[in-house]
């Protein structure tokens, strides 16, 4: 999974040498018109063109006007006779002749062409980049050139960003970079655009705003050719697959494509599998088992790390720590039989241990918030592991879930001793309640809404009349109406529909806006 795919390189001053094509061609201009060529006057044209230029990025000139206005500013500010016009078109014809490149530029972008789809972006005259691209030897690496002039908009401007991409074939703002050296052209453009961007930066100006910055080639090529995110866990030994159907990981059987799914084995594995989605500027979400969630019907553009296979148990005295990925069934099983109590509400709960922290999860009375003592986290955004003890505990919500930056990693719990025959009876009783009033046999991601203050939501939707409502393959269950359940085919479209539904329908006749318990990942 490759960070970028599609290259938005500037022209001048990024590949091209401008400074000197412009220094030949107005040196030459001057000639042509009788004018002596001063250091002095070809370092006024150049300040002046600079300002036109900056003008028409804030629109505050036109390209048209641009072209001969230097010229009759110039003339002004030397006080000499010449057509400005005819100086203008002089320059702009003998420009184009000097496709001067900065030393490497051409083998850059051959090699960079290997691996990239390169895309010329540029503020200019037509004929005159067509001129130098023509001239310089980049054109067979270059799938296109947008030229301003033929665009309609210059760069910064959004429109000329949203012109430009729009012919660029399957473009995703996701696995494209912008490269070029202007801050208020190329990287401001890029930026408000939503694209990552890299100022090329010889002088080493440290701006800010940018994604990145490189002083030269070597570097850029640095940053291009870093590890991609499946090398990284591959040197690591994380297990991954490429386009793993996601209704294979979700007990609602429901889901589209995902482009990765990763499978750390270890909570060192989670924490690096996070830290490399994050350092290759790959899109990530991390999950359990997939017992509480609906993955969209288009699939997962990124990388989906599943934390089951982290799932160490270790049980001192009255003192359980699990993995997260460790089942929080088979957790309060293990409880169970180490005569540990208080773990009984869990017996069937289909998670994993971080799942139900994430969620606070709970049934029968008793709530993860009851036994936790503390958990270890990762903090994605500090690239730390640290210890948590404070989890702002509601119902069914935890830091966690205020929090996307952190993942819970592993969790410590403290049970009383107690009878383990008593235990089991009870985990047994529990089990009976749900396998009598839960449609355990068909594909669902358990209680879908959470319970409104006062009330109980699957009452208020059998009390709605929509218990049996169906939309497609997905169903209020009959049994239970806080169940939603896939009867067959259902997608996640149709759950959608019917979530809108029933709120809809449950506010318009108790006032009661109900809130969904299971996460939407798209």
């Amino acid at each position: 999974m490759q960070r970028y795919e599609i290259l938005l390189m500037d022209a001048d001053d990024t590949l091209f040498d401008f400074h000197r094509a412009e220094h030949e061609a107005i040196k030459n201009t001057f000639a042509a018109f009788g004018v002596e060529p001063a250091d002095e006057l070809i370092g006024a044209y150049s300040r002046i063109n600079k300002e036109c230029w900056e003008q028409l990025e804030r629109r505050e000139l036109d390209k048209k006007t641009l072209r001969y206005v230097r010229f009759e500013r110039l003339c002004r500010e030397f006080d000499f006779a010449a057509d400005a016009k005819k100086m203008a078109d002089f320059y702009v014809s003998d420009l184009a002749t000097h496709a001067f490149l900065i030393d490497g530029a051409k083998e850059l972008c051959r090699e960079l062409s290997e691996r990239f789809d390169i895309y010329i972006i540029t503020n200019g005259i037509k004929s005159v980049q067509e001129g130098r691209m023509m001239r310089s030897g980049l054109a067979p690496y270059i799938k296109k050139s947008f030229i301003s002039e033929n665009i309609g908009y210059e760069k910064p401007a959004r429109e000329y960003f949203e012109a430009a991409t729009a012919s660029i074939p399957n473009f995703s703002r996701e696995k494209a970079l912008v490269i070029g050296d202007s801050l208020t052209s190329d990287i401001k453009g890029g930026r408000d655009f939503g694209l990552d961007t890299c100022h090329y930066d010889p002088r080493g100006i440290n701006a800010k705003g940018m994604t990145y910055a490189v002083r030269n080639y070597d570097e850029l090529r640095t940053l291009l050719y870093l590890p991609t995110y499946e090398e990284k866990l591959a040197q690591y030994g994380i297990k991954y697959r490429e386009n793993i159907e996601l209704s294979e990981h979700s007990s609602f059987k429901i889901g589209g494509l995902a482009e990765l799914g990763v499978f750390p084995e270890s909570t060192d594995d989670i924490k690096n599998a996070i830290r490399f989605a994050r350092e290759c500027k790959i899109k990530y979400t991390v999950i359990g088992n997939g017992s509480n969630v609906i993955f969209s019907d288009r699939g997962y553009r990124g990388a989906v790390i599943f934390t089951s296979g982290a799932k160490n148990i270790e049980i001192n005295e009255n003192i359980v720590k699990a993995d997260c990925g460790a089942s929080f069934t088979y957790l309060a099983v293990a409880a169970g039989k180490a005569s540990l109590s208080g773990f009984e509400f869990a017996y069937g709960i289909p998670g994993t241990v971080g799942g139900a922290v994430y969620m606070n999860a709970g049934a029968y009375g008793g709530e993860v918030k009851d036994i936790l003592i503390s958990t270890v986290c990762y903090d994605a955004a500090r690239g730390e592991i640290y210890e948590i003890k404070a989890h702002d505990f509601g119902y069914r919500t935890s830091i966690y879930a205020k929090n996307s930056d952190l993942t819970v990693l592993s969790a410590t719990f403290k049970l009383e001793h107690g009878d383990p025959a008593e235990i089991k009876s009870k985990m047994d009783e529990l089990m009976a309640k749900r396998r009598d009033k839960q449609p355990l046999e068909y594909p669902s991601a358990g209680s879908t809404f959470k319970r409104p203050e006062g009330c109980f939501a699957g009452k208020l939707i059998e009390d709605a009349g929509l218990k049996g409502y169906t939309v497609g393959g997905a169903q209020v269950s009959e049994k239970h109406a806080g169940f939603l359940i896939n009867r067959g085919g259902a997608t996640a479209k149709d759950i959608t529909l019917l979530v809108d539904h029933i709120k809809k329908t449950v506010f318009s006749q108790f006032g009661v806006m109900l809130e969904c318990e299971i996460k939407f990942i798209d």
